[in-house]
């Protein structure tokens, strides 16, 4: 039955004293007591911590609860129609028209199976659309909305054959295809580049403008929601501290938690300085652990839907990466950065052996060439282990978190049980989590603890080389710092070598002892991770710089507001 309540005109979502709890018999309150209000053609940043409640109060306006979880009491009113209280039908309904939602981890939410074309392509033909020409034109027409380089090129590939950042791009596009009026964005610039984010931060304003869309946006950083936010909503431990006008709160925050978000936000500038001090007392010998020659390699494209692209069935080579070369010193931290696309991911992937290489060598040790995956011996596996960027995704949701680490233990030592119990127990110690972590499941963790089980699990195998995409692309300031530690000091311990792929200049500033500039699967510049960011040469580098300089860690603007006043925390004003 749908429970509908008086609400004013102008709110599009009206939230009244909502409590959530566990449902796992500690019945820990997970939403306490939240009231909320968001006015139509309005931009609502909720922020916080990981674990602060912001993802689960975003997901309760789509009528979803994540398994573990109840509704205790409130209400969650999105277009008069109360979503916690909903058939399922009337639910269907809204989301179809009303609300649309882009998932953090948006490699997630696009079918692995199908090509890009084909998914934006269904939503379209769920809206009404049944012309096959039409559709095809459309699909171009949102990706290049999004600002996808080659569109017709992304519209043919698989999800897996594109960045992070280019997932999350398409996941935009299925959403605008809709005709929503409520787009609802988890962590939307998360896996994106300056340049890239900076690009989607004006193309959101920008469909809010042709659209009359309301946005409302889950993020930990405030410098989307200085730009992009006409009101703001600080949660801490599941309780809303702190709502009103962005500017007001930026200028004057009252919470000392939302003091302590502010302060927190980093600055790469500020890393600079540091690089030259530290470089000399960080690992690393002149012995080549990682030499990389003329590497290229290609993605095949083929059609999305018969009907649509009948001539593109045929495979077409497409560089993605190509005349690369460069090598790494053993013990050194080599960052990785460019725009999405730019060829990063699938560098890391030639390495690890999970991408078909069309050209060039890639030494190990200077002697040992390394083909694909299938043809490395099982101690070459073990001497090269990656960590992916969405840990989620990485790790069995049916493995506690010692089976998960036990598997590289099992397959590359002789251990017994115990043995390899005390192991796995001593590789949590390694990056900062406790032993009764092993008990647990991937879903019980949060995205830094998730992450730190990933390294864990990494390093279970001794490698001599670990690959890092993105790694910390995901997690709020505080955690990420907190994995960054973990990073240095398995360097300190191990005496292991990394690739760090990652966009943030501020963590590449803080981490590495040099640095790789991508831009169209070309190196275009390469050296001293504080020579390159200092005084960059080539016109690509600058402008990445420069787009990262763009986005200040406290940016306020003026934004239309009724009252311009600050909400008080509880308050239904």
């Amino acid at each position: 039955m749908t429970h509908v309540l008086n609400v004013e005109p102008c709110n599009l979502i009206d939230i009244r004293d909502l409590c959530v709890e566990t449902a796992n018999g500690d019945e820990k309150l997970i939403l306490d007591d939240i009231n909320l209000r968001v006015r139509k053609g309005s931009v609502l940043g909720i922020v916080g911590e990981s674990g602060s409640g912001k993802s689960t109060l975003a997901l309760t306006m789509l009528g979803h609860l994540k398994p573990g979880l109840r509704h205790v009491s409130g209400h969650v009113l999105v277009n008069e129609c109360d979503t916690l209280l909903a058939s399922q039908t009337k639910l269907s309904e809204l989301r179809r028209r009303v609300v649309a939602y882009v998932p953090q981890n948006a490699g997630l939410s696009l079918t692995p199976t199908k090509r890009i074309g084909s998914l934006i392509g269904e939503v379209l033909q769920i809206g009404g659309e049944k012309s096959a020409k039409q559709i095809k034109a459309r699909v171009i027409e949102l990706l290049k909305a999004v600002r996808l380089a080659n569109a017709e090129e992304i519209a043919t590939r698989y999800p897996y054959q594109l960045s992070g950042g280019q997932q999350q791009r398409c996941a935009i596009a299925m959403a605008i295809a809709s005709s929503a009026e409520l787009l609802i964005l988890d962590e939307p610039t998360s896996a994106l580049d300056a340049t890239t984010h900076n690009e989607l931060l004006a193309l959101l304003r920008t469909l809010m403008e042709e659209r009359s869309l309301t946005l409302v946006c889950v993020t930990h950083d405030m410098r989307v929601v200085s730009r992009l936010c006409s009101d703001i909503a600080v949660m801490h431990q599941g309780k809303l501290v702190e709502q009103g006008n962005t500017d007001w709160i930026l200028r004057k925050p009252q919470h000392p938690y939302t003091q302590k978000l502010l302060k927190a936000q980093p600055s790469w500038r500020g890393q600079q300085g540091t690089q030259s001090q530290s470089a000399q007392n960080r690992g690393g010998g002149s012995t080549k652990t990682l030499d990389i020659r003329d590497l290229a390699v290609s993605y095949s494209r083929g059609s999305i839907l018969p009907k649509l692209w009948p001539l593109s069935r045929c495979a077409v080579a497409s560089p993605a990466i190509q005349d690369i070369t460069f090598s790494v010193q053993a013990g050194k931290i080599v960052g990785v950065i460019g725009e999405s696309g730019s060829g990063k991911s699938t560098l890391l992937r030639a390495v690890a052996g999970a991408s078909s290489i069309q050209n060039g060598q890639i030494l190990l040790a200077e002697t040992q060439d390394l083909a694909r995956l299938g043809s490395r011996s099982m101690d070459l596996r073990r001497k090269i282990q990656l960590v992916w960027q969405n840990p989620l995704a990485a790790l069995n949701p049916r493995q506690t978190v010692f089976e998960a680490i036990d598997a590289p233990l099992r397959l590359y030592f002789d251990l017994s049980t115990a043995q390899r119990r005390i192991r796995a127990g001593e590789l949590l110690g390694l990056v900062q989590l406790t032993p009764d972590f092993l008990h647990r499941l991937p879903g019980e963790l949060s995205g830094g603890q998730a992450q730190r089980v990933a390294i864990a699990r990494a390093c279970a195998a001794e490698p001599d080389i670990m690959l890092c995409d993105e790694i910390t692309s995901a997690l709020d300031i505080s955690v990420q710092a907190a994995v960054l530690d973990v990073i240095m000091g398995i360097r300190a311990h191990t005496g292991c070598t990394f690739l760090f792929v990652s966009h943030d200049l501020a963590v590449v500033a803080s981490i590495a002892d040099e640095v790789i500039v991508l831009h169209n699967g070309h190196i275009c510049e390469a050296g001293a991770t504080e020579q390159v960011l200092a005084t960059p040469k080539h016109p690509y580098t600058r402008s990445l710089i420069e787009a990262f300089g763009h986005m200040p860690e406290m940016e306020v603007q003026s934004r239309a507001d009724t009252d311009g006043n600050r909400r008080p925390v509880g308050s239904h004003a």
